[in-house]
């Protein structure tokens, strides 16, 4: 089964539990031509860092640790698709409902919110059932043993 990894740092660990901090990046940060491009500057402004909880089986690993984690590929690609059809499932469902009841674009538009709002909720839910699914949990790597990377404070 196909897996994809991100690297992080251990910001904080307990026998079961690591706390592991990694940065969203952009492609940006790979390509030669980043200096002389806007996209490049525009993506520096909105680079967030996440810290995830994740299970330790085995030895924990250390505070300041860089590690791998991995998700499986195709949990990744189920969870994008619940995020991004069931909103949009639920807006076009709201609006053809009220179309056909109402027949007015008003009530089309009014309809549409509805069912994205619904839709949104609907994720929310769903998310949470799939929070304590072990499929969609990531995983520490084996062979974590790199102690150059530290935070810096």
């Amino acid at each position: 089964m196909e897996r994809i990894a991100e690297s992080g740092v251990v910001v904080r660990c307990d026998q079961s539990t690591a706390w592991v901090k990694t940065i969203q990046r952009s492609s940006c940060a790979s390509c030669q031509a980043r200096h002389g491009c806007g996209q490049s500057s525009l993506q520096s402004w909105f680079e967030t860092s996440d810290v995830i909880p994740v299970s330790v089986h085995g030895e924990p690993p250390e505070v300041g640790q860089t590690v791998s984690l991995s998700v499986p590929a195709d949990a990744l690609a189920k969870a994008a698709l619940l995020v991004y059809l069931v909103p949009l499932s639920g807006l076009l469902a709201g609006l053809f409902v009220a179309e056909t009841l109402f027949g007015q674009d008003v009530f089309a538009a009014i309809g549409a919110g509805i069912g994205l709002i619904a839709g949104c909720v609907a994720v929310r839910c769903l998310t949470a059932r799939l929070k304590d699914n072990a499929d969609y949990a990531p995983a520490l790597e084996s062979g974590f043993a790199d102690h150059s990377n530290h935070l810096s404070r």
